[in-house]
């Protein structure tokens, strides 16, 4: 018996695209895509049909190597995939999942600076995550990303030396 199923490929390390390479794309996969310049990657989505999850999966890799290819990427990197079914995915579109979000205050709480300090690693570190929104209070970011970044950093300690003890 033959599934729908919803598939989305993200791909990292893709030049910037072009009208026509968008053209070119969208002849392989009647879906959506999303391209992000700043991180160079380039997300895929649309539906197919298949027997299997593993066929679905087989085939959503085939498809989306495929566009890429007519979009001049001649290498991607295949970051994530995701394969699931029409109807699971139209369920939790309707009623996504509660996302963990901080803005500056409590992304400041969990790296122990403050509120300014997230405002200038923000500004000056291309490793700091990028913000979900920028909402009149100011910005939001997932709590797992600033979670990654705090795993990765390496502070440096400025200011006065602290006092030795004799």
């Amino acid at each position: 018996m033959t599934t729908d199923w919803h598939a989305a490929v993200t791909a990292g390390g893709v030049r910037p695209l072009t009208p026509e390479d968008y053209e070119r794309i969208h002849t392989v996969i009647p879906g959506a895509t999303r391209y992000n310049a700043k991180t160079g990657r380039l997300t895929l989505a649309w539906r197919l049909k298949a027997t299997t999850l593993t066929q679905a999966t087989e085939a959503a890799l085939k498809t989306a190597r495929a566009a890429l290819r007519l979009a001049g990427t001649t290498k991607p990197e295949l970051l994530d995939v995701q394969v699931r079914t029409t109807a699971d995915h139209e369920r939790d579109m309707q009623h996504p999942p509660a996302a963990d979000l901080v803005g500056y205050k409590e992304a400041g709480e969990m790296l122990k600076v403050s509120r300014q300090r997230i405002s200038e690693l923000e500004k000056t570190r291309p490793d700091f995550p990028a913000p979900l929104a920028r909402l009149a209070a100011g910005p939001v970011f997932t709590a797992a990303s600033v979670r990654a970044f705090a795993e990765r950093w390496e502070r440096k300690r400025t200011g006065r030396p602290r006092k030795t003890t004799a």
